[in-house]
């Protein structure tokens, strides 16, 4: 039982377990409507014992409903626990729409949820009394309620969502009661269109806040959701927007609710530490404007982290060189070669923990067609390994221009099982492409489901990775940084860079995912955390270990399972530790995992832009010095001594 008491302010707390967390059913005085309102809160395990200040998310609830109605339909205790928030479920009455209504004096659930339960809650709990600790959702009038008293509060929010949100008061001026609060739509047809969200996002723009627009595409209210996404589109502010099969039901919500939760830790994981460690750290900014000045890139985004703090998480310069997009740290990447480790390799991880895959079977065992029409020719092919796949170990060619083959993705497949090795396998390292476009079609055979759709249950839903994925909607295509403009002159943006990958339908083992820099930096902050985080275990610790270290196939190669280790003039910058492991893709992307001094790199840019020919050297010299600058800004200042500078920097910074 917790007493509470503040001047002014009843207050009665009735506490009861919920699994491992704590509901709160609390009694607070609103002074704006001079009346006593219920509201719950759910309180993680760990509250208790520890001095820690909390984020919060309001959860509001729809029409008709009340306080009660979210726990009825589903514990939040675990998700309390899961992502260390408190989660505060207000009283809106079952039809305020979170609005201050002109007609009742006894509701005004905008100042009453939006202000006086948020200093409630602030002067009660041990939470983080700021913008950055805050987040609010809903669903139905409740979507729309946290979208208005985001609008209304700037300074409140950090993010805010909503689930099948009632984001047109208009759409129909007879039902819910909508009337009663704020008058006939016939008498005051005012009110009821400047206190509609769609019509008011556009103001979204002057709040620095994250946005979630999630709606079933069977909802009665997603003809309208669109429209608000179109109006927060048509005014260039960033946000998420989401559309899956379902319709306005608990089904839905009580599904949705658990991603909505995932974005905002997200949030809070960013966001917070931005504001305690400071996202416009100098040095960095300075390095990185200096790498835009010199062409290395039209604009990019960096993130840096350690011990559980980030250092920094900030974008830089624009779309393209013509200066007219900013980029943001929301912005989605082509992460080319990244999707290596990030979606190949971590597919290759989880059927290998669940003994579907081994590394030492031959590949023609799962996938007889690399035997090839004529084996006869080439009788070392039967004896590539998977191990040779993921090592780059297999005698295969780089790279082939499959793309130029006539005929649709059958007849480019077909070649790609009949390419020929070069040499034996296990003899060379020699970085290829064509034997991680294998390891994509081997996992495709052993989950019997598309790379795509394995990739994304597994590992990008559990994670709450929303921005990660194949194949970009098109809803998000003014979030995704175009890449090169191809030599008919078009600007490759919204699909693949990668001219094979794009020619096999835009899945592949090799390229074709897209990103943010925070959704990579959930996946590597579980990498580093052994394969779990936040409860959530996608593989098994030793098996990181086991794909993460050098795989000594071929001596002295710096080749992993999938991963690369750092070696001579190293992309991830001179202070890494022998023990990291990392990638880059083509596009201007690299992420780099240091266990031992527990930092993440990651830089995102679009290098190819507006051709590939820009890229050498400026960018992979940039590359290396912003890398080692986060470490340097980290107290580093002795290399190791396995890595050189290059060139460029050698001689001021380097022997």
């Amino acid at each position: 039982m917790h007493k509470r008491f503040k001047p002014l302010i009843w207050t009665i707390i009735i506490s009861f377990g919920l699994q491992a967390a704590t509901i709160d059913t609390v009694q607070t005085y609103s002074h704006v409507m001079d009346r006593n309102l219920t509201a719950i809160a759910v309180i993680p395990d760990s509250y208790v014992e520890s001095e820690v200040h909390y984020p919060v998310v309001y959860l509001l609830h729809g029409h008709g409903g009340g306080p009660f109605d979210w726990i009825n339909h589903l514990d939040l205790g675990p998700y309390a626990d899961q992502h260390q928030m408190l989660i505060i479920c207000p009283d809106g009455d079952k039809n305020s729409w979170y609005l201050d209504s002109p007609v009742v004096k006894e509701s005004q659930y905008a100042t009453y949820v939006g202000r006086e339960l948020v200093r409630w809650i602030d002067d009660n709990y041990r939470t983080i009394r700021a913008k950055f600790g805050r987040a609010i959702t809903g669903l139905s009038m409740g979507g729309h309620g946290a979208l208005y008293l985001a609008l209304q509060n700037p300074d409140a929010y950090c993010a805010v969502s909503s689930m099948s949100g009632g984001v047109n008061l208009t759409y129909s001026s007879k039902k819910w009661e909508i009337a009663e609060k704020i008058g006939s739509y016939e008498e005051f047809p005012e009110r009821w269109h400047s206190n509609s969200i769609v019509n008011r996002g556009s103001k979204f723009a002057d709040q620095q806040i994250e946005i979630l627009i999630d709606c079933g595409t069977e909802d009665i209210f997603i003809e309208n959701n669109r429209q608000l996404h179109e109006a927060l589109l048509s005014a260039d502010i960033n946000h998420e927007y989401v559309e899956k099969p379902g319709n306005h039901s608990w089904d839905y919500w009580t599904a949705a609710l658990p991603e909505h939760l995932e974005y905002f830790d997200s949030v809070f994981a960013c966001s917070e530490l931005d504001n305690a460690f400071g996202s416009q750290n100098q040095y960095l900014s300075g390095l990185m404007q200096a790498a835009i000045a010199d062409s290395a890139w039209p604009g990019g985004v960096l993130l840096a982290y350690q011990n559980g703090q980030t250092l920094v998480h900030k974008a830089f310069g624009f779309h393209t060189y013509a200066g007219e997009k900013p980029v943001r740290t929301t912005d989605i990447f082509d992460l080319a070669s990244i999707t290596k480790v990030i979606s190949t390799t971590s597919a290759a991880m989880i059927l290998y923990d669940r003994g579907l895959l081994d590394l030492n079977t031959k590949v023609i065992t799962y996938l007889p067609e690399f035997r090839g029409k004529y084996w006869w020719r080439d009788r070392h092919k039967a004896k590539v390994r998977i191990k040779h796949l993921l090592t780059h170990t297999a005698g295969l060619p780089p790279f082939k221009q499959y793309y130029k083959i006539e005929g649709d993705v059958d007849a480019r497949l077909d070649s790609i099982y009949n390419t020929g090795l070069e040499q034996k396998p296990g003899r060379e390292t020699v970085y290829s492409d064509i034997g991680i476009i294998l390891m994509g079609k081997i996992i495709e055979r052993l989950a019997e489901k598309s790379l795509n759709d394995f990739i994304s249950e597994e590992i990008f839903q559990p994670l709450g990775m929303l921005s990660t994925g194949y194949l970009p909607a098109k809803s998000n295509l003014y979030r995704v940084v175009p890449t090169e403009i191809d030599p008919e002159g078009k600007l490759v943006h919204g699909y693949v860079h990668d001219e094979n990958a794009h020619s096999l339908g835009g899945v592949a083992g090799h390229a074709g995912l897209f990103s943010t820099v925070a959704d990579l930096a959930v996946f590597a902050r579980m990498i580093l955390n052994g394969g779990e985080l936040d409860g959530i275990r996608i593989f098994q610790a030793g098996t990181v270990d086991l794909f993460t270290s050098p795989a000594n196939i071929v001596a002295g190669s710096s080749r992993c399972l999938g991963w690369d280790s750092p070696s001579g003039r190293a992309s991830g910058g001179v202070y890494l530790s022998d023990n990291s492991f990392g990638h880059t893709g083509f596009t201007g992307t690299s992420l780099w995992i240091d266990p031992d001094n527990d930092i993440i790199v990651i830089l995102l840019t679009n290098a190819v832009h507006p051709n590939r020919s820009w890229k050498s050297p400026k960018y992979y010299d940039w590359r290396q010095r912003i890398h080692s600058a986060v470490y340097e800004e980290l107290g580093f200042d002795t290399p190791n001594p396995n890595l050189i500078w290059r060139d460029r920097w050698r001689k001021n910074l380097g022997d």
